[in-house]
């Protein structure tokens, strides 16, 4: 696809219409779709886009769309992936309400949709996976001979005294989001000026 309104619109669309479980759950496709597949934003950039739309109004793939779609093609891009991402979302949202009364006790619908959960979970899980790979360890797989490689490890121990500290403080004392975030920047920001 050379048009990259085109490819904004197929990429989002193809996410927003295979996504189940809200914003979390699509961060996998767009590892998969936006950074492995078509390369548009690298994962380091994309990490810093989700932890953005974490504090700012607005679902996460709404954000996250918009944002690539700008910096990829400015305020028409920003629009078509955003639109992208919602059109094929509001016909399924919307043809589920229509007939959902006549089939919420189908027995195929009900399968078909305890089959879905694991998913979303696993998901969910891989989301994890990806933040936690940028923000508390590195992993990296060097290829030396066919089938032997080597595995490394990188710990980042400012995000892990971070990531402790907020939990910590988040159960034990209960400590709201907005408080968590707040103090994780600030953390964040005298970690970097000190070391």
């Amino acid at each position: 696809m050379n048009n990259i309104f085109l490819k904004l619109f197929y990429i989002f669309a193809k996410i927003g219409g295979f996504t189940f479980g809200g914003g979390l759950a699509m961060i996998p496709f767009f590892e998969a779709e936006l950074i492995k597949k078509y390369a548009l934003i690298t994962s380091e950039k994309f990490s810093n886009i989700v932890a953005i739309s974490q504090i700012t109004p607005g679902p996460i793939g709404i954000n996250a769309a918009t944002y690539i779609g700008y910096v990829n093609a400015g305020i028409t891009g920003a629009t078509v992936a955003t639109l992208g991402l919602l059109i094929p979302s509001l016909i399924i949202v919307t043809m589920v309400n229509y007939y959902f009364n006549k089939f919420k006790e189908n027995k195929l619908i009900e399968s078909g949709l305890s089959g879905i959960r694991p998913a979303v979970v696993g998901f969910i899980f891989s989301a994890a996976l990806f933040f936690a790979n940028k923000a508390l360890f590195s992993l990296q797989i060097i290829d030396k001979v066919p089938k032997k490689f080597t595995l490394i490890i990188r710990f980042n121990w400012q995000g892990i005294v971070i990531f402790i500290v907020v939990v910590i403080l988040m159960k034990k004392f209960k400590l709201s989001v907005i408080w968590a975030l707040t103090l994780s920047a600030l953390m964040g920001l005298t970690f970097g000026y000190f070391f």
